[in-house]
């Protein structure tokens, strides 16, 4: 399940550019 994006940063397809990772 691909649902809790949370910590997951190998998909850069959210709605923008996380900026949290930087």
């Amino acid at each position: 399940l691909e649902k809790p994006k949370k910590k997951k940063k190998k998909k850069k397809t959210n709605k923008q550019p996380s900026v949290k990772e930087l």
